[in-house]
C-alpha cells in the first residue's frame, strides 16, 4: 500500500500537518507488522522527502528480515520433528541438541495454542523433554 496526497507537501502548517499524519498512519501500519506499507515520495522535496525514502527503507528491511525469520523457523521446526520422529534416542543425550531445543524449537512451539510431542525410545527421554517445557 502507497500512502499519497494530490497536494504537494508546502511550507504551510495544514500541509506539514498531513505530511506528520500520513508519517504516523504508516507508521502505526508497520507496527502493526504491515510491511506492504510504503510512502509516496511524489511531490515531496528535502527533509520530507528523505523521511520518505528512510521510512521505505526500514520498512523493506524489516519485511525481509520477517521472510528469513519465517524461514529459519520452518527449518528448525522440520529438523526437530525428524529428530523427534526417530527411533534412535541418542539426540536426547546431546547437550547441544538440548540447547537448540531450548533456544529455538520451545519458543517456537509456544506459539500455538496446543501441541503434542512424541518420544521414541524409552521412557527416560521423556523427563529432560519435560523439563524444558
Amino acid at each position: 500500500m502507497v500512502i499519497t496526497d494530490a497536494e504537494p507537501l508546502a511550507k504551510s502548517k495544514r500541509s506539514n500537518d498531513a505530511g506528520r499524519r500520513r508519517l504516523l498512519s504508516a507508521l502505526r501500519s508497520m507496527a502493526k507488522g504491515d510491511f506492504t506499507i510504503r510512502l509516496s515520495t511524489d511531490h515531496l522535496h528535502g527533509i520530507e522527502a528523505e523521511l520518505a525514502e528512510a521510512f521505505n527503507d526500514v520498512v523493506a528491511q524489516n519485511a525481509q528480515l520477517l521472510a528469513e525469520v519465517e524461514r529459519v523457523s520452518s527449518v528448525v521446526l522440520e529438523r526437530f520433528l525428524l529428530a523427534m520422529m526417530t527411533t534412535n534416542s541418542a539426540p536426547f543425550r546431546d547437550v547441544p541438541f538440548y540447547e537448540g531445543l531450548k533456544r529455538d524449537v520451545i519458543p517456537r512451539l509456544r506459539t500455538y495454542p496446543y501441541f503434542r510431542i512424541r518420544i521414541a525410545g524409552n521412557g527416560g527421554d521423556a523427563y529432560p523433554v519435560a523439563i524444558l517445557l
